[in-house]
């Protein structure tokens, strides 16, 4: 799957793939944005602020920043 996605470009897309790949990635942000007041959210922020580091990245939607695997792990649970 990886190397599809890595070789494949935009332009490889058929119209209506293309739609549906913004309808995708759009549901996908907005779930993400949606869960960020969630308790389960909250509760891994005031954990990666507790157990600190390298900030390097940015928390999406966020102006926290974390060391880059917790903002991957962060990232991903939302």
């Amino acid at each position: 799957m990886a190397e599809f996605i890595s070789r494949s470009s935009y332009q490889d897309l058929s119209e209506a793939a293309r739609q549906q790949l913004k309808i995708r990635v759009s549901d996908s942000l907005a779930c993400g944005i949606g869960a960020l007041e969630g308790e389960p959210i909250q509760m891994l922020r005031f954990y990666l602020y507790e157990v600190g580091g390298s900030g390097l990245c940015t928390l999406i939607a966020t102006k926290e920043w974390a060391a880059p695997a917790r903002a991957a792990f962060y990232s991903n649970l939302r």
